[in-house]
């Protein structure tokens, strides 16, 4: 996913890791917000149900991903 995204292939990124790919985002906006609590001087507060939200989607991902069919089978 990564040397596609480093070569402007999004369609092949998205083939090659899709919930990798839909999580760059959310990592972005996760760690512009631990940054502006930290500068602001007060403590990061993340619900407990977004990290077992996220850990529970890329569970599912993985098994969904690895089943035979089309289109979430492995490149």
């Amino acid at each position: 996913m990564t040397h596609d995204l480093l070569h402007g292939d999004f369609v092949g990124a998205a083939h090659s890791n899709a919930f990798l790919l839909s999580m760059i985002p959310v990592v972005v906006v996760l760690l512009w917000i631990a940054t502006k609590a930290r500068w602001q001087g007060r403590p990061l507060r993340v619900a407990p149900k977004v990290g077992y939200s996220i850990l529970v989607v890329a569970i599912v991902f993985t098994v969904v991903r690895n089943l035979p069919g089309w289109p979430l089978t492995p490149a």
